[in-house]
């Protein structure tokens, strides 16, 4: 009987030790997985696709045209890589406006402007829809999209892309919305991606994990009742 309660003091005795390890390693590896994520979050964004689109490339009786612009950071980027989108839409010819769309930060006839955050394992599409202000059938409008993509906090290491274009064509005359709102909600989804990785969420979950780690140990410290020390070392 003695020698069976002696192998099963032992075996809690290490498990003890491990989870005092454990948690020595997770205190050291802390500081090195944020420094290493804070790195990545800086330079230039990686993405895995960055486009200017027609989704409708012709006003009709039914149906003004979309342009769309989409932006999907790389999926393998930590959640806290945070990319912000500054996006712009414009046409010079008369005769058309712009009707409907995100939320934009300043929204006029013929120009769109704003500002968005997209996350790693999001995709958004950001879209405009253009209608016609007195062109007839058969005239034309070009959409010029400029954007700048930067890690939030460090616009110094922007991508930019100027002058992209995209011509639409009248079907049919289309007023669409008397003005753009700039209120609407419709033109702009975001998707999620495939969810967290379990190293993302063992991370996520350190502090967690820690404060189990400690309560245990003090349970066994007072099952014991003598100091953890005398525990581990098999001392009196």
């Amino acid at each position: 009987m003695r020698e069976k309660s002696s192998l099963s003091g032992r075996l809690r005795t290490l498990g003890v030790v491990s989870l005092l390890v454990i948690s020595a390693l997770a205190f050291t590896a802390a500081p090195v997985t944020a420094q290493s994520t804070s790195e990545q979050c800086q330079g230039t964004p990686q993405m895995s696709q960055q486009s200017i689109a027609l989704l409708d490339d012709t006003i009709s009786a039914d149906s003004g045209a979309t342009v769309e612009a989409n932006f999907r950071p790389e999926p393998t980027l930590p959640e806290e890589c945070t990319i912000v989108a500054d996006l712009e839409f414009s046409f010079s010819q008369s005769g058309f406006q712009f009707g409907g769309g995100s939320n934009w930060d300043q929204a006029t006839t013929n120009l769109l402007v704003g500002t968005f955050e997209v996350r790693p394992g999001e995709i958004r599409d950001i879209r405009a829809q253009l209608y016609t202000n007195g062109a007839e059938p058969g005239d034309e409008v070009t959409v010029v999209a400029d954007y700048e993509l930067w890690y939030e906090g460090h616009r110094d290491n922007s991508i930019q892309q100027n002058g992209i274009r995209r011509t639409i064509t009248v079907e049919a005359a289309n007023s669409g919305p008397s003005t753009p709102d700039g209120d609407s909600s419709s033109g702009e989804t975001t998707s999620d991606g495939p969810g967290p990785s379990l190293p993302d969420v063992v991370r996520n979950n350190l502090g967690l994990f820690m404060m189990f780690s400690l309560a245990l140990v003090a349970v066994v410290g007072l099952v014991f009742r003598k100091p953890i020390v005398n525990v581990i070392t098999g001392g009196n």
